[in-house]
């Protein structure tokens, strides 16, 4: 017998599933790629439109793969999980939403990436 390491159960769920996502990853694209080729500041507004396509993508994406999970008892565990380090994250980066009432240096710390730009001391030689 030939072995196989599909998840899908057939060939009409895989294609269910290519039909719902090709449109959330084609209004994504069609809405977050021509940014790339744009030569000046972008702000938030920009990005809006493609953010709300992601997150339906997303959210289209774990119902998938939780779709296998629904009868066993992990299930409450990792939407549990899923949402505690969603809420930590949203804490974290809270003071860049709502603003910070102290000096910038203490955010200093919460950079994620080399490029983001969060406190530059001008004084330090």
């Amino acid at each position: 017998a030939r072995r196989g390491c599909s998840r899908w159960r057939s060939v009409s769920e895989f294609l269910d599933f290519w039909d719902n996502s090709k449109f959330l990853w084609g209004g994504w694209a069609l809405h977050y790629i021509p940014f790339f080729f744009f030569g000046r500041v972008l702000y938030l507004h920009h990005y809006l439109p493609a953010l709300y396509f992601g997150l339906l993508l997303l959210a289209f994406e774990l119902d998938m793969f939780f779709k296998s999970w629904r009868r066993g008892r992990y299930l409450h565990l990792a939407a549990l999980g899923i949402g505690f380090v969603a809420c930590v994250v949203f804490l974290y980066f809270s003071p860049f939403t709502y603003g910070w009432d102290r000096p910038a240096k203490e955010l200093a710390g919460r950079r994620w990436l080399r490029t983001w730009n969060i406190y530059e001391d001008l004084y330090a030689m």
